[in-house]
């Protein structure tokens, strides 16, 4: 049995805007408190981001939210496990 792991997001209270889809009606923030849904399209490009690619179903995580998100200002607040990961659709 692999052993779960757990990886850090961080989310703003930012309108979401993705390279691929915008969000007018949501923050980055909203995605993950409300809809949770969290993508990162530049996972494989960023070095820091590397980790997000590994993410299983199974594993936790952290959510940190930036000062500028209302409900749960510049805190680690939620803890999730992932339920499914899709590939970014371009």
């Amino acid at each position: 049995m692999e052993q779960k792991r757990v990886f850090l997001i961080q989310s703003s209270g930012k309108p979401a805007q993705h390279i691929t889809v915008e969000f007018p009606d949501r923050t980055y923030a909203d995605e993950v408190l409300k809809h949770g849904y969290y993508r990162n399209e530049l996972w494989d490009v960023k070095a820091r981001d590397q980790d997000f690619g590994k993410c299983r179903v199974g594993d936790y995580v952290l959510h940190y939210c930036t000062g500028d998100v209302e409900d749960c200002t510049a805190q680690i607040k939620y803890i999730y496990e992932i339920a499914a990961v899709e590939k970014n659709r371009k």
